[in-house]
């Protein structure tokens, strides 16, 4: 189960999650304030997802789980939730790298490999039809 954060009152505990899905957790934070930007994590505070949601797709920003909290099944169950989040919602993107494509494509997420932007790294636009 999910729970939106407040982030007038953001819970430093949160920190090393956000930091665990970006090098900039602060700048991530902002982004959180505005519209249609939001920030969802586990009861456990274990897990955090960040979505940009609009009228018709949801974007996922930021996905994360706690190190002794992974491989068991805390992002999967993140990602059912996304996928079940609003009816209006037709597709649902994502853009990671190498190490976690394979985990938007058993949701049946559709890879596509995206020119280089950083050195020696390789992205993907991961994309799931609801």
């Amino acid at each position: 189960m999910l729970k939106k954060v407040d982030l007038k009152c953001f819970p430093l505990i949160l920190l090393p999650l956000l930091s665990l899905a970006t090098f900039h957790p602060m700048m991530a934070l902002k982004l959180y304030t505005h519209n249609n930007y939001t920030l969802y994590t586990t009861l456990q505070n274990n897990g955090l997802i960040g979505l940009r949601i609009s009228k018709s797709y949801c974007e996922i920003l930021h996905l994360s789980v706690l190190p002794p909290s992974q491989q068991k099944g805390i992002a999967s169950q993140m990602i059912y939730q996304i996928i079940n989040l609003n009816p209006s919602i037709e597709f649902i993107i994502a853009e990671t790298d190498l190490e976690a494509v394979t985990f938007y494509e058993k949701f049946g997420f559709k890879s596509i490999k995206l020119p280089a932007k950083y050195p020696d790294t390789t992205r993907f636009l991961c994309i799931y039809h609801v």
